[in-house]
C-alpha cells in the first residue's frame, strides 16, 4: 500500500464500495483484513484510515509506531521484542482507549512466527459465568503500569474491564500482564502473581478462550488489519527473524454528525 496518498481525494465509487464493506467487517465481526492486493491501488494506509476516524498519537507520541525488534526489550512481552504477547487491548490506560487499531504490514517474519491474532471480546464476555460477569462490569482497577519499563506512562484510569459509558458502545480494557503482574510489559520469566483470585480466574478464563477462538493473521508487506479497540482482544506469537516489521496506527472514535 506504499502508494500516492488520495487523502485529498474525492472518493471514487469503487472506492466507497470498498469503504462500505470494510465499515460492515467491522460492525459485523470486528475486524477487517485486507491482503495488498484487495487494496485499491492507490490507497495509502493513512489515507484509508483517514475515512474510519482521526489518526491519534501513541505512547511515544507520533503517528505511526514501529513494530519491529528492538535492542534491550529480549527480556520483555514487549512490541519491541520477539516474544509473545499476552492478550490485552491498546491504551487501557486512556480515557477512551483508541477505538480503532491498525497494523499495515512492512515485512513478515521469514521465519513463519509473528502471527497477530484477534478474538472478539463480547462474545468471551458473554461466555463468562455470572460471578466473573459480575465482577468485570463493577470491579474497577487501575489501568496504569506502576512499574518496569511503562512506569513512566503519565496515564491513569480507574475502570472495570467493561465500561458501558452512556450513549456509546461499551469499552473494554484489559491487559494480562497488567492485570496479573502489574506491568504492560511484564518480564518474560515472571510466573508468579500477586493478583487475587477473582482476577486470576478471569484472566484465566480468557487465555482459555483466546486459545479455542482466536484468528491468526501473519501480515505481508502491503497489508493491512483494521480492528474495533473496545471489542476485540489481541496478542501475537514470537518469532526469530528481527527484521519483521509492522506500523501500527490508533485512531479515534469519528465526531457524530449533527
Amino acid at each position: 500500500m506504499n502508494k500516492p496518498n488520495l487523502a485529498s481525494q474525492a472518493p471514487t465509487r469503487i472506492l466507497a464500495s470498498f469503504l462500505d464493506r470494510c465499515h460492515r467487517q467491522l460492525s459485523e465481526v470486528g475486524y477487517c483484513y485486507l491482503r495488498a492486493a484487495e487494496c485499491p491501488s492507490d490507497l495509502t494506509p493513512r489515507a484509508f484510515l483517514q475515512q474510519f476516524g482521526r489518526l491519534l498519537p501513541q505512547y511515544d507520541g507520533a503517528i505511526e509506531y514501529a513494530v519491529k525488534s528492538t535492542q534491550g526489550y529480549a527480556a520483555y512481552s514487549d512490541s519491541r521484542s520477539t516474544n509473545d504477547l499476552k492478550p490485552h487491548t491498546d491504551g487501557s490506560d486512556f480515557e477512551p482507549p483508541p477505538r480503532w487499531l491498525a497494523l499495515a504490514g512492512v515485512e513478515a517474519a521469514a521465519c513463519g512466527g509473528g502471527h497477530t491474532l484477534l478474538v472478539d471480546g463480547y462474545q468471551w464476555l458473554r461466555s463468562l459465568p455470572p460471578k466473573l460477569q459480575g465482577a468485570v462490569t463493577h470491579q474497577r482497577h487501575w489501568f496504569s503500569s506502576s512499574q518496569g519499563i511503562h512506569a513512566h506512562r503519565p496515564h491513569r484510569v480507574h475502570k472495570p474491564i467493561l465500561d458501558q459509558p452512556p450513549s456509546q458502545p461499551p469499552i473494554l480494557r484489559f491487559s494480562y500482564n497488567l492485570l496479573m503482574f502489574g506491568d504492560y510489559s511484564a518480564p518474560v520469566e515472571q510466573q508468579n502473581s500477586e493478583a487475587d483470585p477473582l482476577i486470576q480466574e478471569i484472566c484465566h478464563h480468557l487465555m482459555v478462550f483466546h486459545e479455542r477462538q482466536h484468528r491468526a493473521f501473519r501480515l505481508q508487506g502491503g497489508d493491512l488489519l483494521l480492528w474495533d479497540n473496545w471489542r476485540m482482544v489481541h496478542s501475537r506469537t514470537a518469532y526469530r527473524d528481527r527484521h519483521r516489521h509492522l506500523v501500527r496506527y490508533w485512531l479515534s472514535a469519528p465526531t457524530p454528525k449533527n
